[in-house]
């Protein structure tokens, strides 16, 4: 933090932008550089909307996913959850909340979601009490109709197959009971992010899912 506060403002804010997952330093420092060179409103308005960001956007309670609908309604449940016509027995479980918003791009899904916040990772320490494992399997046995149908819509890397085969066998109960349990189809090529998954292959993966 010293050496931060040592920096001019250019090194400064190219030093945050740094911190961004992906941006490394010489694309911080043209981005530093090219926000200089833009007009003050356009500043002003990112600085707003970064202190905004956090008063206005919250978890739902139910499924985990981000979202500004909960400020706008006084509700702790956010759109999708709330919605009458989402199907609660079909529920889309995916790592991160922003994987919601690529599948919704689809327009080929009506159930619901529920966010882990990350996937299983023992090299990293990440164990299932890490991320929001817990809060399904109660989700699941606590629902008041049982849901019919888990989707486990997670990237195809190791950790996505090490989450996927710890809710499997979390799940065993509920699979001997009619539960089913589906992960996207092989459209998705081997290691592929679903955050850079085009609509096209993401819906061809929906539906082209397999039981596991």
């Amino acid at each position: 933090e010293c050496a931060v506060l040592g920096m001019n403002s250019i090194q400064r804010l190219s030093s945050l932008i740094r911190q961004l997952p992906g941006v490394g330093p010489k694309a911080a420092d043209r981005m530093a550089w090219w926000l200089l060179k833009q007009p003050k409103a356009i500043a002003s308005e990112l600085s707003t909307s970064l202190n905004q960001l956090h008063d206005g956007v919250a978890v739902c309670s139910q499924c985990r996913r981000y979202s500004d609908h909960q400020r706008t309604t006084q509700s702790t449940l956010c759109e999708i959850c709330q919605n009458p016509q989402r199907d609660q027995g079909i529920i889309c479980v995916v790592g991160e909340s922003n994987d919601t918003s690529i599948i919704e791009t689809t327009h080929n899904f009506s159930g619901v979601y529920h966010v882990l916040g990350g996937y299983l990772d023992p090299l990293e320490g990440v164990t299932a009490s890490d991320i929001a494992i817990p809060e399904l399997i109660e989700r699941v046995r606590s629902q008041r109709t049982p849901p019919k149908e888990l989707i486990l819509a997670f990237n195809a890397d190791l950790r996505g197959e090490t989450t996927a085969l710890y809710i499997r066998n979390a799940l065993s109960k509920e699979r001997a009971e009619g539960l089913k349990l589906t992960a996207l189809a092989r459209g998705l090529p081997s290691s592929a992010l679903i955050e850079y998954a085009d609509e096209l292959t993401l819906s061809d993966a929906l539906n082209g899912r397999r039981e596991l």
